[in-house]
């Protein structure tokens, strides 16, 4: 029998760690995909009234087919390595 510390509690089984011997050999990488906010907050931050008055409000916004502005997407990219455990995260919006 293993010690407690070397076994999954729930399973009973061996816990296998993985460390890539170098940095830079094994790297993850995950993109999400968010909602934009308007100025001055969104509904369920200021409420419905005031998250509509915010969002027709908001400037510079292309417009959607029922006339109101089009708030859009930003994508958050993160990047962690795996030996180091070090990790970098990064927003882009599309044009």
């Amino acid at each position: 029998m293993n010690r407690l510390s070397h076994v999954d509690r729930a399973t009973g089984e061996p816990i296998r760690r993985y460390e890539h011997p170098y940095p830079g050999s094994l790297i993850h990488v995950d993109v999400k995909k968010v909602g934009n906010i308007p100025d001055g907050g969104g509904w369920r931050f200021v409420g419905r009234s005031r998250g509509q008055k915010n969002r027709a409000s908001t400037p510079d916004k292309p417009k959607n087919k029922w006339h109101g502005p089009r708030m859009g997407y930003a994508f958050v990219h993160t990047v962690i390595d795996d030996h180091s455990r070090v990790a970098y995260a990064a927003t882009t919006r599309p044009p």
